[in-house]
């Protein structure tokens, strides 16, 4: 009998093997449009795993590449360039593949959407204002950040108004009792004239930059409150330091003192704590150029990685590149690889708990972590990107719709399946929603000002300024000659706006009232006004800076020209004299003076301007003898580059070679 059901459980067990080997495969796909463009899909990401990605877009001649796969890098770019021209093929299969298709993407926009349980810094700014002004602390970081530091042109140099708002919101925040507070406002004051001493301006609008060490900050009033609130989780204030610091460079203690905060935090299931791990590891957002530093930088800090670089530099070589290909130093092991993949596990986890912030930052960065998608990854980026767009979440909207390059993962991931324009028309959609004009892209004044009725715009103005900061109105009321298409009425209370900023001592504000003056906008013309708004201003500009100011230059054919507002005021003040010879009490050794200032800005391609400051001084001997050599030589330079000729320094040229 026993023999009987050994014999029935062995013939069993045989059925089985052979069908495994004699049945037809079953596929993984299905047959379904969405199944054969994840097919396609997964195809792409074979060819450009995480490691490879990174290298897209830096030229860095296979230097990267070379180094983690320990292949020669002539070799290393011959192969990158086959899968480029095989995900391109891909990418044509896919696009005729969903032209065929052609799927319609409709998306239902719920015109009450609350953000109300959102952080203040997910949610639009006329909320976040809203709740700082009501005693909302981490909103008043959140506005201090905003208004210094997201949108400057040169965050290394806050302008006037900028640390002028940063400051008062932090002291805001401090009489909140936020209890980070009062140790940044402090770091503010510390690091603003160290952060001014890292930049070099090089040309008219040019900068470079020499990072150096953070001045030691751990005295400051304040500073152990600021570390119990990193203990406590708190990304905010920490986000603000780093950007307060900018080039500035930090050591690693209050982010190894968060990251261990909010590790606890997440192992106890805290969504939240998940959301902050996410966006601590990706903010401020890394380049692949800094990706892939940090990643060698990694792999050398490893075991055998210090190991092979104490050998001689040729020996090195050939074990570095011995030990990757048999994988024992790989890439994927190196520290910044660990963090990135703990920031996207716990974006996924948020996400599949229904964080919207979760969501945003999976599709951002998670994406790229998969080297193959299964269907239910498939399926969760496309349910999580309507999700998004149809609850409008700020920050993915802002990001899509303005940040986002083109060739990111998510918008070549829903370009595969979905039509472009359908896409752009859901966008436009959930745009229109958020009222996005009040937001920070302030494009066009004139539409978001009333043109006519006085008082409705003074509101509308105070609003904006509260939003986006007062460098945005006169930036705009310089730049932009169709701010001025208004009324009467309006003009006056633009007038008075930047009588009042000036009046306050902020030095564009001197700087725009000396234009209007010059050019009679809104006032009587009055040149010896407008000279004395510039000296004004540039004595004002102390450490401040920030502001790129982009104005019509009259001696290159009315081009706009952008000047760095720590030389705006010479450059104006300059250009008034020269345009007007009758300005009353014209001195043209002061004029001298303020061009040899400029002089150290003239080797940049970028300062045809500046250059043709210098000429003419000595072409015409203002202040100086004249020296038609040493003119030529500065119209020379001003004239010699491609893209920025300037037309005033070649028509010097032309003059005094003549000569």
């Amino acid at each position: 009998m026993k023999k009987k059901v050994w014999i029935s459980i062995t013939a069993v067990l045989l059925a089985v093997v052979t069908s495994v080997f004699l049945w037809p495969a079953v596929s993984e796909y299905g047959d379904s449009y969405s199944e054969q463009q994840r097919k396609l899909w997964n195809e792409r990401r074979a060819l450009f795993p995480l490691t490879w990605e990174i290298a897209r877009g830096c030229n860095d001649g296979g230097k990267y590449l070379s180094r983690i796969t320990g292949k020669d890098a002539t070799s290393v770019k011959e192969e990158f360039a086959r899968r480029e021209e095989r995900e391109k093929t891909l990418a044509e299969m896919q696009a005729k593949l969903r032209d065929k298709e052609n799927l319609p993407y409709e998306v239902t926009l719920d015109p009450v959407t609350s953000h109300g349980k959102l952080p203040a810094d997910q949610v639009l700014l006329e909320e976040c204002l809203h709740r700082a002004n009501s005693g909302d602390a981490e909103a008043c970081l959140a506005m201090a950040l905003h208004l210094g530091w997201e949108k400057g042109d040169f965050p290394e140099m806050l302008s006037w108004r900028q640390a002028r708002d940063v400051d008062y919101w932090l002291g805001k925040a401090e009489e909140f009792k936020h209890p980070g507070a009062r140790f940044l406002r402090e770091f503010v004051h510390l690091t603003l004239p160290e952060n001014r001493n890292v930049v070099k301006i090089t040309g008219s609008s040019s900068l470079f930059i020499s990072p150096k060490k953070c001045p030691d900050y751990t005295g400051l009033p304040g500073y152990h409150e600021f570390l119990n609130g990193l203990r406590g989780g708190d990304l905010m204030a920490y986000n603000l330091m780093c950007r307060i610091a900018c080039h500035l460079i930090l050591s690693n203690e209050e982010r190894s003192l968060l990251q261990d905060a909010l590790r606890k935090q997440v192992k106890a299931g805290d969504v939240r704590a998940m959301e902050k791990m996410a966006t601590l590891t990706f903010s401020p957002p890394k380049d692949s150029f800094d990706r892939q530093r940090a990643i060698l930088e990694g792999m050398e800090e490893t075991f055998w990685g210090r190991a092979i670089l104490m050998l001689p530099d040729e020996a090195s070589d050939q074990a570095w590149n011995g030990l990757v290909r048999m994988g024992g130093l790989k890439a994927e092991d190196a520290k910044e690889m660990n963090e990135f993949y703990e920031g996207v596990d716990c974006a996924r986890k948020a996400a599949r708990r229904g964080s919207l912030a979760g969501m945003d930052c999976w599709l951002a960065h998670g994406l790229s972590s998969l080297n193959y998608f299964t269907r239910e990854d498939w399926e969760e980026a496309f349910r999580y990107y309507r999700t998004l767009l149809e609850c409008r979440y700020v920050p993915f909207i802002e990001r899509m719709a303005f940040r986002s390059k083109l060739d990111s993962m998510e918008t070549k991931l829903m370009e595969c399946f979905y039509r472009p324009r359908f896409l752009r028309q859901a966008m436009s959609k959930a745009l229109e929603k958020l009222d996005w004009r009040k937001e920070v892209y302030w494009c066009d004044v004139v539409k978001l000002i009333d043109g006519k009725n006085a008082e409705k715009a003074r509101r509308q103005l105070d609003e904006l300024v509260a939003l986006c900061g007062a460098d945005r109105l006169l930036l705009k009321l310089l730049e932009e000659p169709a701010c001025w298409d208004v009324s009467p009425g309006v003009t006056s209370v633009y007038v008075d706006k930047v009588k009042e900023l000036a009046g306050e001592g902020d030095p564009l504000g001197k700087l725009v009232l000396g234009y209007l003056n010059e050019h009679g906008m809104g006032v009587s013309r009055d040149l010896k006004k407008a000279w004395d708004c510039y000296s004004e201003a540039k004595e004002a500009m102390g450490v401040f800076g920030g502001s790129s100011v982009l104005y019509s230059d009259p001696f290159n054919g009315g081009k706009r020209n952008n000047v760095n507002m720590q030389i705006a005021p010479s450059v104006f003040m300059l250009t008034l004299a020269f345009r007007h010879a009758d300005l009353p009490g014209r001195d043209e050794k002061k004029l001298y003076d303020l061009a040899q200032e400029l002089d150290k800005y003239t080797q940049s391609y970028t300062a045809g301007g500046l250059n043709y400051f210098l000429g003419k001084v000595y072409e015409d001997g203002i202040g100086t003898p004249v020296d038609r050599d040493k003119a030529l030589e500065y119209y020379k330079r001003g004239a010699k580059s491609r893209f920025f000729y300037h037309a005033g320094c070649g028509e010097g040229v032309e003059r005094l070679s003549q000569k």
